[in-house]
């Protein structure tokens, strides 16, 4: 009963997001679809961001430099937002080891120094010990995911927003 409970809810506010769409009312802020294997495909709905902790879900832009040595890949479009999990938060600790990091003793998936295109790849965590104050790490268990393990900490108020998985396909 509560999985249909959840699909209605997650139907509804598609066809929110539709309406809102069709008579010029930009409804991208409230809704997410994500299509990428990295985190669960699905709809995201937006929500108030008070405190991010782990489980939430987050949006944002890399910044212009990181940006920069990415144009050379062709799988990261300029213009892509990403969506990432809240997986460590201020004050969490943080190993490097042979090939990845551990958050407060969880394993994170590999970090691989080079893209399948052979392009070097950025690691902006290996001095880090403690995630600084007003910052996430974010990431994935998928083993390709572009994340925290290769940009490091997120500045919170650079974060565009905060979502919850609504609906998984």
């Amino acid at each position: 009963m509560r999985k249909r409970v959840r699909r209605d809810t997650a139907i509804y506010l598609m066809l929110l997001g539709v309406t809102l769409t069709i008579i010029g009312i930009d409804s991208s802020n409230i809704l997410r679809i994500n299509r990428t294997a990295s985190v669960p495909q699905g709809v995201y709905l937006r929500v108030p961001r008070k405190r991010l902790t782990y489980g939430y879900y987050v949006v944002f832009e890399l910044p212009e430099t990181l940006k920069a040595q990415l144009n050379r890949t062709s799988w990261y479009p300029n213009s892509h937002k990403f969506i990432k999990e809240v997986i460590g938060v201020s004050g969490d600790t943080v190993e490097g080891f042979h090939n990845g990091y551990m958050v407060s003793g969880v394993s994170l998936s590999p970090r691989f120094p080079y893209d399948r295109e052979g392009i070097h790849l950025p690691s902006e965590m290996e001095q880090l010990s403690t995630i600084p104050a007003g910052t996430v790490l974010v990431g994935s268990n998928h083993p390709y995911s572009f994340d925290s393990r290769y940009f490091g900490p997120l500045v919170i108020g650079e974060i565009e927003g905060a979502y919850r998985l609504i609906w998984e396909w």
